[in-house]
Order: C-alpha cells, then sequence, then structure tokens
C-alpha cells in the first residue's frame, strides 16, 4: 500500500480495520486509508506524522513515532504485485474468526440458557378455501395470458440439442419486452427478463441478437426499449446451492426481473438429471423459494432424451410430451407449463407444442379446432438467426423430394377411399397415424389432394369422398 497506492487502493473493495487481528495493523490500516483519502499519496513520514498528530502511536507499541514499524511492514511485502493474494488471506482469517466467534457465542448460549434450545411447536398455516380469491389481470401476477404462466410459477421448456433453443429464448424474451406475442404465446405486459446461460460465448449472443433483431424487423425506437429490459449473465462454473446463491439470488436482487431464464438445466444441476431427488433440490428447495420471494416466473431450457421411433411417437397424447425433457419426470411434474419443440422431416421446421396447460393458450389451426401444437421454422435468409411460424413453403419441405411426398395426394384419396365419407379432422388424424407427420403437414396434403381433384367434399354432410 505504501509502495504502489494508485494500484492497491481500489482494489481493497470493503475491507476494514475489523479484518485484521493485529490492533496495530489496525491502526495502520486506518492511517494509510486516511492519509491516501486526504493526499491521493502515501509515504512512510506522512503516514507517522498522522499518527503522531493524533497520539496513535503508542497504539502500535511506539513513542516518538512509528517509522521504524511502518519501514519493517513495508519491507516485509516482497512485491505490491501480491497484494491480490495478501488481502485474499486477511479476508479468510476474518471470515475464520468470525466463525469461531459465532461457535463460542452459541456454546455459551447451550450452557448458560438450555431452555433457548427447546424444540418449538411446529405451527401449520392455511386459508380457507371460500376465501381463496379468484386470479385476475388487475393482480399484476399474469405474465403469458389467460394465466397460463404467473408470477411465482415456472415453465419448462425441452428441447433437442442444437436446435436453436438458445435463439429461441432470445426472440422470446425480445417479443415480450415489446408485450408482443411470440409464436402465439402472449404476454399479459411488456416483461423484463433476466437471462442466465452457459452454452455461448458473446460473439454467439450477439450473433443471436443481431439476427433476431433483423428478422423481427424492429425499429431503432423499439430495439432499443427491447433491449433495455434484457439482461443477459453467461454463467459456467457455479451449479446446485452456489448456483442459485452466488449468481441467480445476486441478479434477481439486483434487476428484479418479470422473468427468469435459465438455460440449459443440466449446465446448473449439480446432479443427475435422472434422479429425482437431485431434480426436486434443483427446482423445489433451489428454484421456487427465490422466483416466490423475487416475484418472477421463470422458465427452464432443458434438453431432450434421444427421439422416439416413428411409431412410438404416433401414440403419444398431447399430455405425453410434457415429458419429452431428459432424466426424471419431475421435470414435468414440478413444472406449471410446458412448451417442447420437437423435430420434423425437414432440419428446418419443427413442431412447437404446449404439452401442459396448453389449453390456456386458446390457439386455433385452420379449421377453427383447438390445438396446442403448431409449426415453427428457421429464418432462410442468410446470415439470419430467427423462428417465424412455419409458410407452405416451409410445410413443404418437411417431406420433400421423397417418394412419399411425390405420390402424397394418392396417398390421402386412397385413405379417403378406405373411410369415407370422413370428415376433416378424422382424415387429418389418419394420415398423421399413416405417415408419422404433424397435424399441419397433414393439412397441408388434405388440400393438395383437393386442388388434384383426387377428393371433394360433400356439400351437405361436409365429409370428404373420392371424385
Amino acid at each position: 500500500m505504501l509502495a504502489q497506492p494508485v494500484e492497491v487502493f481500489p482494489q481493497l473493495d470493503g475491507l476494514m480495520r475489523e479484518d485484521f487481528f493485529v490492533p496495530a495493523h489496525q491502526e495502520v490500516f486506518d492511517a494509510l486509508r486516511a492519509v491516501y483519502e486526504k493526499d491521493g499519496g502515501l509515504d512512510i513520514m506522512t503516514v507517522n506524522q498522522w499518527l503522531v498528530d493524533l497520539k496513535r502511536v503508542e497504539a502500535i507499541g511506539g513513542t516518538g513515532g512509528a517509522v521504524g514499524f511502518l519501514a519493517e511492514l513495508a519491507a516485509s511485502v516482497v512485491s505490491h504485485l501480491n497484494f491480490p493474494a495478501h488481502i485474499a488471506i486477511v479476508r479468510r482469517e476474518a471470515a475464520r474468526r468470525a466463525a469461531i466467534e459465532e461457535g463460542q457465542a452459541l456454546i455459551r448460549q447451550a450452557v448458560e440458557s438450555p431452555d433457548s434450545f427447546a424444540p418449538k411447536k411446529a405451527e401449520a398455516f392455511g386459508v380457507r378455501l371460500g376465501d381463496i380469491k379468484a386470479g385476475s389481470v388487475e393482480d399484476g401476477n399474469e405474465l403469458i395470458k389467460h394465466r397460463f404462466l404467473c408470477r411465482g410459477g415456472g415453465m419448462l421448456f425441452p428441447g433437442p440439442t442444437g436446435v436453436g433453443k438458445s435463439s429461441w429464448i432470445m426472440q422470446s424474451a425480445i417479443l415480450f419486452a415489446l408485450g408482443r406475442p411470440c409464436f402465439g404465446m402472449e404476454p399479459a405486459h411488456p416483461l423484463t427478463s433476466v437471462i442466465i446461460q452457459a452454452e455461448n460465448d458473446d460473439g454467439d449472443l450477439a450473433e443471436m441478437r443481431d439476427g433476431v433483431l433483423a428478422g423481427l424487423n424492429l425499429t431503432p425506437e423499439e430495439t432499443v426499449e427491447a433491449l433495455s429490459r434484457i439482461v443477459v449473465h453467461t454463467e459456467d462454473r457455479l451449479s446446485g446451492p452456489e448456483f442459485f446463491g452466488g449468481r441467480v439470488r445476486p441478479l434477481l436482487e439486483k434487476w428484479h426481473p418479470d422473468l427468469l431464464w435459465i438455460d440449459p438445466a443440466f449446465a446448473f444441476l449439480g446432479g443427475e438429471a435422472s434422479n429425482a431427488a437431485d431434480v426436486g433440490a434443483f427446482l423445489r428447495r433451489g428454484l421456487n423459494p427465490l422466483i416466490h420471494e423475487f416475484q418472477c416466473g421463470a422458465v427452464v431450457a432443458h434438453h431432450t432424451n434421444k427421439p422416439p421411433s416413428g411409431q412410438q411417437k404416433q401414440t403419444w397424447q398431447n399430455g405425453d410430451f410434457a415429458y419429452l425433457g431428459s432424466g426424471s419426470i419431475e421435470w414435468a411434474n414440478w413444472a406449471r407449463a410446458v412448451i417442447t419443440l420437437r423435430t420434423t422431416a425437414s432440419p428446418q421446421v419443427f413442431e412447437f407444442r404446449a404439452a401442459k396447460r396448453g389449453g390456456r393458450l386458446r390457439w386455433r389451426d385452420e379449421n377453427g379446432e383447438p390445438t396446442t401444437a403448431r409449426n415453427v421454422a428457421h429464418s432462410r435468409q442468410d446470415g439470419v438467426i430467427c423462428w417465424h411460424e412455419a409458410t407452405d413453403a416451409d410445410m413443404a419441405r418437411i417431406d420433400g423430394g421423397s417418394a412419399k411426398a411425390k405420390s402424397s395426394p394418392e396417398d390421402v384419396a386412397a385413405l379417403v377411399s378406405s373411410l369415407q365419407p370422413v370428415s376433416k379432422a378424422d382424415l387429418a388424424k389418419a394420415i398423421q397415424s399413416e405417415h408419422g407427420m404433424a397435424r399441419s403437414g397433414a393439412y397441408s396434403w388434405i388440400k393438395q389432394a383437393e386442388e388434384s381433384r383426387l377428393i371433394r367434399r360433400d356439400s351437405h354432410t361436409k365429409n370428404y369422398v373420392t371424385v
């Protein structure tokens, strides 16, 4: 500190006199800090004079002055470059002394006041069923409309590795920041976000950000507004309790977001994804208390297992997709809502499904029927990382070039011939089951068969028959 005060003092970062054990060192530390803050520089003679003027020399064991003691201290440090290591030792030893003092105080309390350790009777709380209030827009708890996600609730977002979950999160956060819907999920108001991620460097993040902004065609004013409501923190070292205490809590305390995004869960779990106890500790005892305390929602990105075979896929019901996430069923059981991304035959087109509480989003298919699935696709524009609702051209690419795709109108006609008369919904289900595709793809095939005049719709019953 005497040798290089300009370099050393900015690194003190809250160090106090009490952190030093030796009283003489406490006095010298106060003197060094006071002289530096007054004059901006330090030397042994100036510090000695300060101690003499304030009559603090005797406190460090001297009489006429402290020059010799200060010179001895200065000579004991080989180089100021070792300062961070020295300060770390001071902090560590101060923490150890504090812990010892707390332990000794606890021992004294146990000896002198044994009654203070008597077990307390547990208290149970509750509320009468009739006193529970229904949620409303006015209470401010709704984050995604129709109570799909509210404050204090968590949403699981499983999807295959490498398909673009991180860019999907980025795009959702940007649109939500502007109060705009993202693929049928409509925010209750403009939402602020904190994204904690582990798998992308700054270059990746900037590329995703700029790609989404370009793909959404935002104005400069909208861009500034959206980005001002999103904070990104990269963390690739901490997991488990250290992750929540050392990163999540400080970020929530500083930013108080509406939404906390964790991408991906594997990076921060600190345990086995297939172990219900490890998953429960992460989600229920680590994450839940924080999102309740800070009144925000959480979206947890998660990887999926290896996809099942086509025949197995076709037996799944919507609720089954809630369990797409790799590992324990606790992932889905914890979540208030689950949305999933699934691959299709095209590497650019994906099925986006609201697998849990999906009915609250109030999606409709092209026939106006309720649905919990829709198709999304990667941008086809070079250099633009962005998602969009799948178009007819995107859907045509799902089976592009395959033998089944070339003969699809005939395949539909063959199904109608065996099922006629058949409703459009039942025909679409039959195509899905027979050919292993999403509902929107099945409707596209029906349209092609109609345009090819292989099938027609009865004007009275609206059911399909062959021509």
